[in-house]
């Protein structure tokens, strides 16, 4: 099934883009291609039928054509938002509803007067929008009854929508500080988006741009590979007793599962597996592992509040993303181990969230046959090794590919990783390993994380070479690190 996108507009004269028509418009964003942002996933584009600024003359053009439009509504009204019961009815719908998708608010309404039972259901969020100096009423009827909605759809604790402003001709000035504003009350990881128009008559190829780039927002904001790993809820997680999951896991603590297992999930672990992470005697190292990769503590999840740096542990997640749902044997007799060394600090999250990106896609180039585009057996390994006085902690994967086969003239995978200077030329898996290798030279981290590659021979009957990826790190104090020591534990 596809992910159903509704876009809704709020607005007080009928949609401007009427050349090609908005109904033309959507019926394009659903096109074969251009519907599926995301490999694996289809997505449809609908219209609200009464949230839609369609007006009479759209609507008739609607009925005239017969064929099309994938949207269809059992019923689509004009949805104008032109007098003061229907700007009532689109505040509770605002407040109230179950809405997902991507709403477009204009910020003026000719024929609308805020009343101060308006402000007062929105609460203090409403008011902190409202300069000092300015009485509520008069700010919001002063041409920002649109704004007062929007933040409506944002203290709605059932809406996951994405919020688009239309502020005409507003200082820019006022504009940024709006923006700042909403989103630094905002609790969802929703996209806020600003502009000065969608479009007007004759302006359809400006609004189709607009419109298909808050799509495409909206698809990355929640189904992008960073969006699965530091998902919309997971900010508040590990906190303290109050929140679940709990700081301090109790094995078989149902609150803690009924987390957790939904996230797992969403990145191809099943669900029994799961369980015999939590339950097993090594649930203390897996359960570390995700402190130190998600939630309230972790700096990959957001810096200014997250102390601890990625651990060693952490590279099994996107590991597990880029394969597991096409090769899971390797998952099941995965050793979590009790802990691992602290392997990459940042100063922002960002840089974090690159470096586990750059090992997906680095795992995701390996863990593929170049040619039949199958799944690759992998094997994981940890161990501790003493090298030149320093105590080391490395974590091989192993992946079913030769990387000494040159198999299309332009050298091997293991020559272009070690020597390639024409990047241009180097494969997914040449670009990602290289990307991944610059990630790590920029860490500021003591440890010293270090990545190679090397062809190895199998053990099984078929003699076939592996490729092993070797991430080794220094084992040292908290206390040596360039975090907190008491975040870093």
């Amino acid at each position: 099934m596809p992910h159903d996108i509704q876009l809704a507009f709020f607005d007080d004269t009928a949609a401007r883009v009427l050349n090609p028509s908005l109904l033309q418009i959507i019926d394009r964003l659903n096109a074969p291609g251009v519907n599926q942002r995301i490999p694996g996933l289809k997505h449809r584009v609908l219209l609200h039928k009464m949230w839609n600024a369609l007006g009479d003359v759209e609507i008739k053009k609607h009925n005239d054509i017969k064929d099309g439009h994938t949207f269809t509504c059992d019923v689509l009204e004009c949805g104008l938002v032109d007098d003061n019961e229907i700007y009532m009815n689109a505040l509770r719908w605002c407040l109230t509803e179950t809405v997902l998708g991507i709403c477009f608010f204009d910020f003026n309404f000719e024929g609308v007067t805020v009343e101060d039972k308006h402000i007062n259901a929105v609460g203090s969020l409403a008011r902190s929008l409202v300069p000092d100096n300015i009485e509520p009423l008069k700010y919001f009827n002063g041409g920002r009854h649109g704004l007062l909605l929007a933040a409506a759809l944002e203290v709605n604790p059932n809406a996951d929508a994405d919020i688009w402003i239309v502020t005409g001709y507003l200082h820019h000035l006022e504009v940024e500080n709006i923006k700042k504003n909403l989103e630094h009350n905002s609790r969802k990881r929703r996209v806020w988006g600003f502009e000065d128009s969608i479009g007007t008559a004759g302006s359809g190829n400006s609004a189709e741009r607009k419109l298909y780039r808050a799509v495409n927002q909206h698809i990355d904001k929640r189904f992008s590979v960073e969006a699965r790993f530091w998902t919309m809820d997971s900010a508040a997680w590990f906190m303290g007793t109050d929140s679940s999951p709990y700081h301090d896991f109790k094995p078989r603590s149902a609150s803690c599962q009924a987390v957790l297992l939904p996230y797992l999930r969403n990145l191809h672990v099943p669900d029994a597996l799961t369980e015999k992470w939590l339950s097993s005697q090594d649930f203390e190292g897996f359960y570390d592992t995700l402190k130190h990769f998600v939630g309230n503590f972790a700096r990959a999840q957001d810096a200014t509040i997250g102390k601890k740096p990625l651990k060693l542990n952490c590279l099994i997640i996107p590991l597990i993303l880029a394969v597991g749902e096409k090769h899971k044997v390797w998952m099941d007799g995965l050793d979590w181990g009790s802990s691992s060394p602290l392997v990459f600090c940042a100063p922002s999250t960002q840089q974090m969230r690159d470096f586990v990106i750059g090992a997906y896609k680095l795992f995701s180039a390996l863990g593929t046959e170049k040619t039949l585009h199958q799944p690759n057996d992998v094997k994981v390994s940890r161990n501790d090794v003493e090298e030149l006085n320093n105590s080391l902690s490395v974590l091989s994967i192993d992946f079913k590919i030769d990387c000494e086969i040159d198999d299309d003239g332009k050298g091997s995978l293991l020559a272009r990783t070690g020597s390639c200077d024409n990047l241009a030329s180097a494969g997914n898996a040449t670009l990602a390993f290289r990307s991944l290798q610059d990630l790590i030279a920029k860490s500021n981290c003591p440890s010293r994380l270090s990545l190679s590659i090397k062809s190895i021979e199998s053990t099984s009957h078929d003699k076939q070479k592996w490729t092993r990826l070797t991430f080794s790190a220094k084992r040292i104090k908290p206390s040596d690190h360039c975090c907190d020591p008491n975040e870093a534990k």
